[in-house]
């Protein structure tokens, strides 16, 4: 019979009810306490993902500044070896600077004459 009226008690769960050592149910915690504890543990949550966030970005600044030290470097070494290059066969230079302003005036014209141009500028 107590058997019955603990599973009663225990709702739709299926488990008997809690109760203390001399048979009377447990109180339950009080509810303000429970929504304490939620709050607490949200809150440590929080602060761990904000943490984590934190210094996720500290590394992600660390690798966006070496990788723009290191492209600045290799532009500085590009723009050296042009100049040197340019320096040493001026006559070279003009020619691949002329082919490549050919090139561009070429592709353009090429455009403007077959009416790409308009359709692209009027849409």
């Amino acid at each position: 019979m107590a058997e019955d009226t603990s599973r009663q008690d225990s709702g739709s769960t299926g488990m008997p009810a809690p109760t203390s050592g001399d048979g009377n149910m447990a109180t339950p915690a009080p509810v303000g306490s429970t929504a304490s504890n939620l709050g607490e543990q949200a809150r440590s949550a929080i602060d761990e993902a904000g943490a984590t966030a934190q210094e996720l970005a500290q590394r992600v600044r660390e690798q966006a500044s070496m990788a723009t030290d290191a492209l600045y470097r290799q532009g500085t070494r590009a723009g050296e070896y042009l100049t040197r290059n340019v320096n040493e066969y001026p006559l070279a230079a003009l020619l691949v600077a002329g082919a490549i302003g050919y090139g561009l005036g070429y592709l353009i014209h090429t455009r403007w004459q077959s009416g790409e141009w308009q359709k692209s500028a009027g849409d």
